[in-house]
């Protein structure tokens, strides 16, 4: 389960990679790999079957080869065994950085960790132990319905039996701690599970942090066997392997995967760097860099930031932070700053040198007549910092009472409140200016 926007979650199936060996056959036979009993049948190349987005909720989802056949049982037991749909409410996820990876059926649950779940219907439970927080919502894109269930996570917060019950019930198991495999040596690249090193990386070291004395277990084409350790350090072939976390002796069943690891696969180059990118999106479809450019625009049309970093645009005057968004930028006025924050990779900072032209359809007359709609438009989508009011206000009162009178309403709503967006303010000393 990933968020693939803030609060917002979907499923996505990843599937082991297969040998070097076996991917040459596929290869040569420009196999194609078909997914059904998923809302509709959907082939996809075998080249890049790797990542799959869940469609609906069936309890299982069926993979077969669409135009070749092939009796490797490696592509057999890897592929085409199928995948565990999702079962709603009882599926358990591990929280991680950008949602959860789910928790093995019959595996522990760990007092005092936070584990994700999609909720189907009803009420929640409210037993002695269990801490619930709303995360978001989820949904099935294009698939059997456009209805969106809540996301919520659970915790544990001490063994009741409340707490058993409710964990039993789905299928898992309590326990008090758990232990942790951290890798160490070599880097590797992390996909849900599976921890990719450089082909040259024949072998990984492992630390077993040990909260609960487990035993780890390492499977490859056979059967799992125990990994003799020292020091808490193991060793372990990244040859297509899984490391699986032992539960307490009286449950042999209960064996957690960790991690799989592999460097077959062509995605690991000890040269990538991390390359930021960001655009700015138009209302009318362009595209562009972030530039002064974005000066160029009427506030009343947002602009849309696009990155594959976290990053921050914030709108500033005389080094005064008047409003900071993530995605949208709108109400910037031409004697704004723009800083794009992205750190630890940089930032960058735009400045507008040149004074705003003013606008002729603002002054129609030597009378000094102004286009009071769009006045009231602009006022109108002011959203920025508040301040109290003064006497420039008052002074606007009195002359949109004898003018206009929906203008009179907008500002004798701020003067009623005593306070007023910092960005009206501003409109209306411009105003100002341009009449004197």
């Amino acid at each position: 389960m990933i968020e693939v926007f803030p609060e917002r979650y979907e499923l996505i199936a990843m599937f082991p990679p297969l040998s070097n060996k076996t991917m040459k056959q596929v290869e040569d036979l420009k196999g194609k790999v078909r997914i059904v009993n998923d809302g509709g049948d959907q082939v996809f190349s075998a080249w890049n079957f790797r990542r799959y987005k869940v469609l609906t909720s069936s309890p299982w989802i069926y993979v077969k080869p669409d135009n070749f056949e092939i009796s490797n049982e490696e592509i057999k037991r890897k592929w085409f065994w199928g995948i565990r749909g999702i079962d709603l409410d009882n599926d358990l996820f591990r929280v991680d950085s950008s949602g959860g990876v789910r928790v093995g059926q019959l595996a522990n649950i760990v007092i005092g960790k936070e584990y994700l779940f999609v909720h189907k219907w009803g009420n929640l439970p409210n037993g002695r132990g269990l801490r619930f927080e709303k995360k978001g919502k989820f949904s099935f894109p294009n698939g059997e319905s456009r209805k969106k269930y809540d996301v919520y996570s659970v915790t544990v917060t001490a063994r009741t039996d409340d707490a058993i019950a409710y964990i039993q019930q789905k299928g898992y198991q309590l326990i008090d701690k758990s232990d942790e495999l951290i890798p160490m040596w070599p880097p590797a690249v992390l996909e849900g599970k599976e921890l990719i090193y450089h082909d040259d990386d024949k072998d990984a070291f492992i630390y077993h942090h040990k909260e609960a004395n487990q035993e780890v277990f390492c499977w490859g084409n056979y059967e799992p066997y125990q990994i003799s350790e020292k020091d808490n350090v193991l060793k372990c072939s990244t040859l297509n392997k899984t490391l699986l976390l032992s539960d307490y002796s009286f449950n042999a069943f209960a064996k957690e995967i960790r991690f799989v690891l592999t460097h077959d696969r062509g995605n690991f180059s000890r040269d990538r760097r991390f390359e930021y990118e960001a655009a700015l999106l138009f209302d009318d479809g362009r595209r562009t860099g972030l530039s002064a450019e974005v000066f160029n625009e009427s506030f009343l049309k947002p602009i849309i930031l696009e990155a594959n970093y976290g990053t921050t645009a914030i709108s500033v005057r005389d080094n005064y932070v008047l409003r900071s968004t993530s995605k949208r930028i709108d109400e910037l006025s031409k004697r704004d700053g723009l800083i794009f924050l992205y750190e630890p990779f940089g930032s960058l900072r735009f400045d507008v040198l040149i004074k705003e032209k003013k606008e002729k359809s603002l002054i129609l007359t030597e009378e000094k007549t102004f286009n009071y709609e769009e006045l009231v438009e602009k006022l109108y989508h002011c959203h920025s910092a508040m301040t109290e009011t003064n006497i420039i206000l008052d002074r606007w009162i009195e002359y949109a009472k004898l003018n206009s009178e929906n203008l009179a309403k907008v500002l004798l709503r701020w003067k009623n409140q005593g306070k007023m967006p910092i960005k009206a303010l501003m409109i209306l000393d411009d105003m100002e200016k341009l009449i004197r």
